[in-house]
C-alpha cells in the first residue's frame, strides 16, 4: 500500500525537468504545436531511460 512505501529501502526516485527557452518566433505557434514539439523531443528518450533503469 501507499503507506508502506516509506518503509521500503529498495527503490530509487528519479525526477527529471526539462527547460525550454521561448523565442519571439515561438509566440506565433499554437499551444498544440508547442505540446507536439515537446512530446516529440522527449518521448524518444523514455525507452532508453527505462532500459537503463531496468
Amino acid at each position: 500500500t501507499l503507506r508502506d512505501v516509506g518503509k521500503r529501502k529498495d527503490f530509487v526516485i528519479q525526477d527529471h525537468h526539462s527547460y525550454f527557452v521561448l523565442t519571439s518566433e515561438d509566440s506565433s505557434k499554437s499551444l498544440g504545436n508547442h505540446i507536439s514539439n515537446v512530446s516529440s523531443s522527449l518521448l524518444p528518450l523514455l525507452p532508453s531511460v527505462l532500459v537503463t533503469i531496468l
